[in-house]
């Protein structure tokens, strides 16, 4: 109906404004680090980061809104830098603060690993807010294309010689 296309025509918008802008902190983009409980330990020692999109107009985005707009047009890896480096500073801050984490997780499109870039910006942006790689999980979102099975196992393996553990 006319009212989602309008919707989703104005998420684009602003997909497009963050994706130009490329600002690694940008504001309308929110990071939500959900605790995981171990088991093992009986603590909350690792966590999983959730994106959301803020906007004046609409309020919290959910993913399933702002997601497929953002592979088909190809924003997505700007997208998956922004919660990365979020990610990687509050991981950061919380270790000066001596509390015992050992891992977050970061979902990225299988789709960015058609980019021979993307396993660099990823170290990249680990490396620059100074986070141990191994504090690091990638959880590959599900490809919905059967061809990108070998160039995904090759990006696997890149980010698993920089010490990135890789969940699917």
């Amino acid at each position: 109906d006319l009212k989602s296309f309008d919707r989703s025509e104005y998420i684009l918008r602003q997909l497009e404004d963050i994706h130009s802008t490329h600002a690694q902190n940008a504001k309308r983009v929110l990071v939500y680090c959900q605790p995981v409980y171990n088991l093992r330990t009986g603590k909350y020692d690792t966590a999983e980061a959730l994106m959301r999109l803020q906007n004046d107009e609409l309020g919290i985005v959910f993913l399933d809104q702002f997601i497929p707009l953002a592979e088909e047009n190809g924003y997505i890896h700007t997208l998956t830098e922004i919660i990365l480096n979020k990610t990687c500073r509050t991981l950061h801050s919380l270790i000066s603060e001596g509390y015992e984490i050992t891992r977050i997780s970061v979902n990225v499109s299988v789709m960015e690993l058609r980019d021979s870039g993307c396993c660099g910006d990823i170290r990249r942006i680990i490396d620059a807010n100074n986070v141990d790689s191994s504090r690091i999980a990638i959880e590959l979102t599900e490809s919905r294309n059967e061809s990108d099975f070998i160039l995904m196992k090759e990006r696997i393996e890149e980010l698993r010689k920089n010490g990135i553990d890789i969940y699917l």
